[in-house]
């Protein structure tokens, strides 16, 4: 029984490995004699599937449709030819004979996919490479492209030259099939409305979504001459507005009309000069443009003025200069001036019942507008030309404007007695003087009590004895004490005092009336007369705070 059973299974072993060894045989020899596996179409095209055998020995038998059953995408003739119809994939079996044995027989499959016909969308003068070339060596088939739309660069690739869509045809087995089919991108103006001004140089518009070829050309036609003639470039004739076509001529001469309106223009600024403080920036305005006027500040910036932007003038430095800007193409002039307003000194000294001319340095001579104001008339008036007018003793200010520029200038008014008495300490200042607290009351040498003592002596003011040595400082500070005509017992701005002022300073506790050491005058401008120990004369000097411990007015 075991050696029925051992011989059986023997039997059947041998069947199985005879006959798997004979479908693996036949699957190998299918594989060998077929060229493709898979054939790649588009609608129209065909193949001779006799070419497809690479084996001599067999022959097409019959070709059947097996999947789809029912597909339109391949249409089988009788002498084997496999016909492209509609975009989709199809399985097809081919039956084999040899030809040294017509009982032998070989089954195998192809696949077949018909593509659709590729949609591009291409800029003129732009390349690609197409999905045809994949199954049609565009180095070996023939392409052809309608209305001369594209042709093959030297990288063969596909480069459109013309505006209309190209249709891309392979011609193969003699038929010809479409493969690809190109739109062409719409080409537009950077600017559909243009404004240039009469009589610049001729326009030419930039055209949108294009690479030149180097064989496109691009011309105008204008419906209005007298306006803006047009050829090759639009020239600007009248102000006023036409309509222009820009042509765009393609290198296979198909054309592309863009609509552009044109507008002529005649821009100048509304005034011819600008007179303008430093500093200070002041808008300009044009006439003459329309509201698609273009404007370019091309001018470097200048020493003096410049452009800050398309319609406001910056003044840099007092001088005179012409800028410009080129609006529509045309060069627009304008000369700006340059002022320098300023009040030199810190103060104006006077009297009550004096007037007195305010000097204004800075200003541009036959240009410059100048305006005064006082902002407290009733100590003093000025006139437009600048006279001021002293009506009581105080302190106040004038503003002054001038090329747009507005500043305060401080004006003192002090007493008459007081005003004399500082113009002669100011006299003595500028003498040779000698600082000496033993010779203090001769002529020539002065200590710091006896220079305000000396001076005041003159103009009928006295620290009490009317005669004789003067008092010190510190006796000064205690008969203003006394009399009442301390104003601070402590330091003080400048711009709260009058000329005439005496200021008191404290250098180190000497047991005299608030240890006081020193005196000066205050004279209107900021600054002092002193006689000093340490100059070792009398000196015209700024105004100084440190140490002060009383402030008085003997004029009061």
């Amino acid at each position: 029984m075991y050696q029925t059973t051992k011989g059986f299974l023997c039997m059947l072993l041998g069947i199985f490995f005879v006959l798997g060894f004979s479908g693996t045989a036949k699957v190998s020899a299918a594989q060998g004699v077929l060229a493709h596996e898979t054939l790649h179409m588009y609608a129209g095209a065909s193949v001779d599937m006799d070419e497809e055998i690479s084996d001599p020995t067999y022959r097409i038998q019959k070709i059947t449709i097996v999947t789809p059953e029912n597909s339109d995408s391949i249409v089988v003739s009788n002498k084997h030819i496999l016909e492209a119809k509609n975009a989709g994939t199809t399985t097809a079996q081919i039956t084999l004979v040899s030809t040294k044995n017509e009982e032998e027989t070989l089954d195998c499959q192809v696949m077949i996919i018909v593509h659709e016909v590729e949609k591009l969308t291409m800029a003129y003068g732009s390349a690609t490479r197409l999905a045809a070339f994949d199954y049609y060596n565009p180095y070996q088939e023939k392409y052809t492209f309608s209305n001369q739309g594209a042709v093959f660069n030297q990288d063969y690739q596909v480069v459109v030259r013309g505006l209309k869509t190209v249709d891309v045809h392979v011609t193969k087995n003699n038929k010809t099939f479409l493969v690809a089919q190109i739109t062409v991108e719409a080409l537009s103006l950077k600017n559909a409305v243009v404004a240039r001004a009469v009589n610049t140089t001729p326009y030419q518009t930039e055209v949108l979504g294009y690479t030149a070829l180097g064989s496109e050309k691009i011309s105008y036609i204008s419906d209005n001459t007298a306006i803006a003639d047009a050829a090759e470039a639009v020239v600007p004739k009248k102000v006023g507005t036409c309509n222009i076509t820009v042509r765009f001529t393609a290198a296979n001469d198909d054309t592309a009309d863009l609509p552009m309106q044109f507008i002529v223009t005649n821009p100048s600024f509304t005034q011819k000069r600008v007179i303008l403080a430093k500093g200070l920036s002041k808008q300009v305005s044009l006439r003459g443009c329309s509201a698609y006027s273009t404007i370019e500040n091309t001018q470097p910036k200048g020493t003096k003025a410049y452009f800050k932007n398309n319609n406001t003038i910056y003044a840099k430095a007092a001088g005179i200069v012409k800028l410009y800007l080129v609006v529509d193409g045309k060069q627009v002039e304008i000369d700006v001036i340059v002022s320098n307003p300023r009040f030199t000194q810190n103060a104006v000294a006077m009297y009550k019942g004096a007037s007195k001319n305010l000097s204004i340095a800075g200003l541009q001579k036959g240009y410059s507008k100048i305006s005064f104001r006082s902002l407290n008339k009733k100590l003093m008036t000025i006139s437009k030309s600048g006279k001021i007018k002293a009506k009581k003793v105080g302190y106040g200010y004038i503003e002054v404007t001038s090329d747009g520029k507005t500043f305060r200038v401080l004006v003192q008014i002090a007493k008459k007695k007081a005003y004399q008495a500082t113009r002669k300490a100011i006299q003595i200042s500028k003498r040779k003087t000698t600082y000496s607290q033993a010779r203090r009351m001769s002529k020539k040498y002065y200590d710091c009590s006896s220079l305000v003592t000396r001076v005041y002596r003159q103009y009928g003011q006295y620290f009490g004895q009317r005669r004789g040595w003067s008092p010190v400082a510190a006796g000064i500070g205690y008969w203003c004490t006394n009399h009442k005509k301390v104003l601070f017992k402590k330091a003080a701005s400048y711009k709260t005092l009058l000329p005439g002022d005496l200021i008191f300073y404290s250098y180190e506790k000497n047991g005299r009336y608030r240890n006081i050491s020193h005196i000066e005058m205050y004279v209107g401008n900021g600054k002092n007369v002193s006689a000093s120990s340490s100059y070792g004369r009398v000196v015209h000097y700024d105004y100084h705070t440190s140490c002060t411990v009383l402030i008085a007015r003997p004029c009061k």
